[in-house]
């Protein structure tokens, strides 16, 4: 292990620091956002911004990689998010807002990719599992360092959107020094439903229903615990807390998904979700609100990656790539299409609305899993890899999964193109 840490070092830094300054500015956004006094709209409204460009980005990079390559695009980009990251305090205005976050979407998911195309190309099959792992370790741990700054800094300052903009020029370095040969170019995902349904309708539709909760919470939690009370550094540690409680149970509930069928642990998350939600609507006081948030974490956050495990189980081999870099889209689709109803809720009701929305689309889901249950019984065998904690990344993180070496390659998937075209 400590070989292979060592050679993937500098590429996890960089993803440590994107990741780090991306969760930072998702839970500063919208509580600047609270204390400027725009509406849960617009707050909404950012989060709708920033997932649509984030789709779009994941379509786009592969095409700017082609065009200039790796390293000159990953700084192109890097400027572009740097700056983009400094405007929100030059301009104080909720229109410009949700263009900043849009603009950042787009580059975040292109600088994101960049990093996990490159740490794929490092990572051989016979450690793949253990660079997904290291990953998911950093994608947390960034995560979780970059709430703890809410107990210093206050978010009223602009220290926070400089120190955001810092990490993310710092996250070039270790790219722009790496002495590595460039990967292979980057393959563009496609969301093809109606292959993706026919292998798995509890994956396609629950990941589906995954984002409209997740991108509403993601995108508006801050607002709802400033609006219940909360103080700014108690914010970082409600966020704190639902990340820890995904942490924590992925694991377990995945080790569970691999000895019973899938939807069953599937099930007890969507239920318990929506549970840990109607309860996060009533409940009053921060130590009991982060218990319940954490709980409610381990529910909501593990559902993603079981569904994709699930998926796999159903998925030919050499179709694993393609199913999980739809359900990807898919998820993301869900996200950007989730924040606006739930801050139209919170506009017209209270900040506990946030958590009505979320119980009534997990609730919706395990409703659906039942039925599913009923249609189709019976336990599938799970796939030699079994559960893995895969994060809800970029289509570049897909093939990192040790359960993608079956697929075929790009240049593989390119010759086959090819020989198609050519005439009989």
């Amino acid at each position: 292990m400590p070989g292979v840490f060592g050679s993937f070092f500098a590429l996890l830094a960089s993803i440590a620091l994107l990741y780090g300054g991306n969760t930072l500015m998702g839970t500063l956004l919208p509580v600047r956002a609270g204390q400027e006094g725009f509406s849960a709209i617009f707050v909404g409204g950012m989060g709708t911004g920033y997932f649509v460009g984030f789709i779009l980005g994941c379509q786009l990079t592969p095409w700017l990689v082609r065009r200039v390559g790796h390293i000159r695009a990953f700084g192109a980009m890097a400027a572009i998010a740097a700056s983009s990251t400094l405007c929100f305090i030059l301009f104080l205005d909720p229109i410009a807002w949700i263009g900043f976050r849009f603009i950042y979407g787009v580059v975040g998911a292109g600088l994101i990719m960049v990093v996990e195309s490159w740490l794929n190309e490092r990572a051989g099959a016979n450690n793949r599992g253990r660079v997904l792992a290291m990953y998911t370790l950093c994608y947390i741990g960034a995560q979780l360092a970059s709430q703890q700054l809410f107990l210093f800094i206050p978010a009223k300052e602009a220290t926070l959107f400089m120190v955001a903009s810092i990490v993310v020029c710092l996250s070039l370095v270790p790219i722009a020094l790496t002495t590595s040969q460039t990967p292979a170019p980057l393959r563009t995902a496609k969301l093809k439903l109606a292959p993706l349904y026919r292998t798995s309708p509890v994956a396609t539709l629950g990941c589906l229903g995954v984002g409209l909760a997740n991108g509403a919470f993601w995108s508006l939690s801050p607002l709802y615990a400033q609006g219940i009370g909360l103080s700014t550094q108690t914010v970082g540690m409600f966020i704190t807390a639902v990340i820890l409680g995904n942490a924590v149970l992925q694991w377990p509930i995945g080790w569970l998904s691999d000895k019973l069928d899938r939807r069953i642990p599937v099930l007890i998350c969507f239920f318990g979700a929506a549970a840990l939600g109607i309860a996060l609507s009533f409940i009053n006081g921060v130590i009991l609100t982060l218990a319940v948030a954490a709980i409610y974490g381990a529910f909501a956050q593990s559902i993603y990656a079981i569904l994709v495990a699930h998926a796999g189980d159903r998925a030919e081999p050499e179709d694993f790539v393609s199913t999980s870099g739809g359900l990807l889209l898919l998820y993301g689709i869900g996200a950007l299409i989730g924040a606006l109803p739930a801050a139209t809720l919170m506009d017209m009701f209270d900040y506990h609305s946030l958590f009505w929305w979320t119980a009534a689309v997990h609730g919706g889901m395990g409703f659906y899993i039942l039925f599913r249950m009923r249609q189709r019984p019976g336990r599938i065998k799970p796939s030699g890899e079994g559960f893995q904690p895969v994060p809800k990344s970029t289509p570049a993180a897909v093939e990192l999964d040790p359960r993608a070496d079956s697929s075929p390659s790009l240049e593989e998937e390119d010759a086959e193109r090819e020989a198609a075209s050519r005439p009989s």
